[in-house]
């Protein structure tokens, strides 16, 4: 068995009205993909990295573009997503498992199988570094980013925001965990669906600007409290100067005031 440390960067449409819904809703469409390969023992073998040409959102949002030093010139050097994931495939091999950093990745990997109608049967087991490093070093729950974990760990990470930096710097967690224990006693909760009439716990991110909330997956996509199927929520209408109101509809269920 072989562990592969993931990483995804992904571009992110203009605003939500822009978000593609056909064939499926796109959160995002995959730009660079970064990777470390660990052998039984965890130790590091080799690595991957590839840059993606999208096509669905060509151009790329300015956070984006800030974040990840990346330009839409580029793109023109990338490869389309069916022969990067093909690549990345035969670098992978046959036995193996991902450890990502959270559970985005791996959401929007399958999201990116489905716009093109790939089989995601490839895609094997993932275990999230994230909640190891809560449970193992923190003794919580609450999501740290990876360079906080860092921070914590007293580790000097790689800059940030490119893929294989990223995955080389949940590498640098991995070295302070006891892996083979955590993935061996793997049991990150699963949240359950609840029935009836339900109100989610509000809570507070804050963005540098007001145009980087509104391009925020989990702020107009968010999974319906009910039946958890994505409600879409990109309508928003001014309330005085500083709040933004909507109505979203859940396709099964019910009407939500955000």
């Amino acid at each position: 068995m072989q562990y592969i440390v993931l990483d995804l960067e992904w571009n992110q449409p203009e605003y939500p009205g822009k978000m593609l819904s056909d064939p499926v809703p796109l959160y995002g469409e995959i730009i660079q993909i970064g990777a470390v390969k660990l052998d039984e023992c965890f130790n590091q073998v080799d690595t991957f990295k590839i840059l993606v040409h999208p096509i669905r959102y060509k151009k790329i949002h300015k956070k984006v573009a800030r974040i990840t030093g990346l330009s839409e010139a580029d793109f023109e050097y990338g490869f389309p997503f069916q022969k990067a994931i093909s690549l990345f495939r035969r670098w992978c091999g046959k036995d193996f498992c991902f450890l990502t950093w959270g559970n985005d990745d791996e959401v929007m990997l399958r999201n990116n199988h489905a716009l093109y109608t790939l089989p995601e049967t490839w895609i094997p087991k993932v275990f999230n570094v994230q909640y190891l490093f809560g449970k193992q070093v923190v003794n919580s729950t609450r999501q740290y980013s990876l360079l906080h974990a860092l921070e914590i760990l007293s580790e000097e990470p790689l800059p940030p925001h490119d893929a294989l930096q990223d995955a080389m710097n949940t590498v640098l967690v991995c070295r302070h965990l006891n892996m083979s224990e955590g993935i061996a006693n793997y049991d990150e909760p699963v949240t359950e669906k609840p029935k009836g009439e339900a109100i989610t716990a509000p809570r507070t991110v804050g963005y540098t600007e007001r145009s980087d909330a509104l391009i925020d997956p989990s702020v107009y996509i968010f999974p319906c409290p009910a039946c958890g199927k994505d409600v879409l929520c990109d309508q928003w209408e001014r309330k005085k100067t500083e709040i933004r109101i909507a109505i979203a509809e859940c396709p099964e269920c019910s009407r939500f005031f955000v």
